[in-house]
């Protein structure tokens, strides 16, 4: 199992998104660092969501439950994307 650090804008997907949903595609992700560590990633690893604006904190746990796979938003093979649930909310 390998750790991980997931990174968004609350503006556009916050912690309390995906405490709603439940699960979601990890998308949206262009750096080319980012994605080879996406399509590292295994189901049953686990991550922590970090907030980069605003709060700017590690607010929850998730975990990968999906292998990587392309991005069916976009034309581009080289965009992976991942399937999350959520784990927990954690304290400040």
């Amino acid at each position: 199992m390998a750790y991980w650090i997931l990174k968004t804008d609350p503006d556009s997907y916050a912690v309390g998104d995906l405490e709603r949903e439940g699960r979601t595609v990890w998308d949206g992700v262009a750096s080319a660092q980012a994605l080879i560590n996406i399509r590292q990633m295994r189901p049953g690893d686990e991550a922590l969501i970090y907030h980069s604006g605003g709060d700017r904190a590690i607010l929850a746990t998730v975990r990968i439950v999906s292998e990587p796979y392309p991005d069916p938003q976009l034309n581009d093979p080289k965009r992976a994307v991942v399937a999350v649930e959520m784990g927990r909310r954690l304290e400040r």
